[in-house]
């Protein structure tokens, strides 16, 4: 296994390190993100920097370090993209994880900027949003059939009188909640921006939803528990049409994009084993 390689950055200032790589060859351009753009920190708060490369030794997506002994997150860029976006080529992003990396480019503060394309690569971007929202199949696979799944599996672990049943409940219970938290924005197709936006979003548009959260954890006893992850699924389901009777058929399909029409046909393909 790899050993672990203490930051050399740990040591450094914010500034000192925007320097350092303001002067490196391979860096085309660097951006400042967030808190760290505005400069709103507090003792918390993490870094976050959008580094422009025109070489990379591996395709680099995130590195996570430190700086001045804050956590700090680096984001990574090849010229390719910006090329891209400059010359007018680039038309969407083609993953929500791309779609994320853009939606900063366009709104990161530049710090550093080799040959001005990066500020022209704003400006080409500045008129519309490039968060990707989540497609018809990803709202299918991750919150239908994934919430109907979970749900049932864990109603079955409550119902029984096992004590290790409910050990592996409490178990399911933890990332079964963490999937409907998450599913919530997948419903509504609402790019996930982290976890900050996720109760900023609840705490103004439904603050119904985050008290269930909120009585969630207040609580230790798994039934109450039970109940509220219920409700929870129920209200992320809502906007289409809520929690499915037991009894439905629930299909996974083995593709990562795919037709909803191609659900359909596999539940009555599985029907139609029975006529």
């Amino acid at each position: 296994m790899i050993k672990p390689i203490l930051s050399q950055s740990n040591s450094m200032s914010l500034d000192e390190v925007l320097k350092h790589l303001s002067r490196n060859r391979a860096v085309e351009g660097v951006l400042t993100l967030g808190s760290t753009r505005a400069r709103e920190l507090h003792e918390h708060s993490d870094y976050d920097l959008l580094v422009v490369l025109s070489q990379m030794p591996v395709p680099l997506r995130v590195i996570l370090t430190t700086i001045d002994g804050r956590l700090t997150d680096v984001l990574f860029a090849h010229t390719t993209l910006i090329s891209e976006i400059v010359s007018g080529q680039y038309k969407r992003a083609k993953t929500a994880e791309e779609g994320a990396l853009v939606e900063r480019l366009k709104t990161g503060e530049v710090i550093h900027d080799r040959d001005g394309r990066i500020r022209q690569a704003q400006l080409m971007l500045a008129d519309r949003e490039w968060l990707v929202k989540p497609s018809d199949s990803e709202v299918y696979d991750r919150a239908v059939h994934g919430i109907h799944y979970n749900y049932q599996q864990n109603k079955r672990y409550l119902a029984c009188d096992d004590p290790a049943y409910h050990l592996v409940l409490d178990f399911r219970l933890h990332y079964s909640l963490t999937q409907v938290l998450w599913d919530y924005f997948i419903v509504r197709r609402i790019p996930w921006q982290g976890e900050k936006m996720a109760f900023s979003y609840w705490r103004e548009h439904d603050p119904k939803y985050l008290a269930l959260f909120e009585a969630y954890h207040a609580t230790t006893n798994r039934h109450e528990k039970f109940a509220i992850y219920t409700e929870m699924a129920e209200q992320t389901l809502k906007p289409i049409d809520g929690m499915w009777p037991a009894q439905a058929v629930n299909v996974a399909l083995d593709a990562d994009e795919f037709n909803i029409d191609d659900v359909e046909k596999a539940i009555h393909f599985w029907q139609s084993l029975f006529i």
